[in-house]
């Protein structure tokens, strides 16, 4: 089941999962919830969050990057980044003068939607 979320502004997908215990397939079945957060970032981070190639960045664009990664270390689980693709690996990418970490200091420049897992432990887990 799939349940798409707008939380200020941006859109979550809530992905249930059911598991069977490996021990007993004749325990319960074990729900477990997956909830995520999109981001709108730039796609220069791109190759940095999901590959963790940096060799692409300047020094300054490490520190911004190293800078959000310490803003939203607890609330997200940062080595989960994904971007949607199609068959040809293609993914949406646009210009944003407004993007989600102009607080950073990044001008305007070329974007697309990152999700990124809410880690459970996080406040932000409970208001998704």
């Amino acid at each position: 089941m799939n349940e798409w979320l707008t939380v200020l502004g941006y859109y979550s997908i809530m992905n249930d999962k059911s598991t069977n215990s490996p021990n007993d397939s004749n325990e319960p079945t074990m729900k477990t919830t997956i909830k995520t957060y999109t981001l709108n970032l730039p796609n220069f981070w791109c190759s940095a969050l999901i590959n963790h190639d940096y060799s692409g960045l300047e020094e300054e664009e490490i520190q911004e990057l190293n800078k959000f990664i310490e803003f939203w270390q607890d609330d997200l689980i940062i080595n989960s980044a994904n971007i949607e693709s199609d068959e040809n690996a293609y993914f949406d990418s646009h210009f944003m003068k407004y993007h989600d970490v102009i607080d950073l200091g990044i001008l305007a420049c070329d974007c697309c939607e990152y999700t990124f897992q809410i880690n459970p432990k996080s406040s932000l887990y409970e208001t998704n």
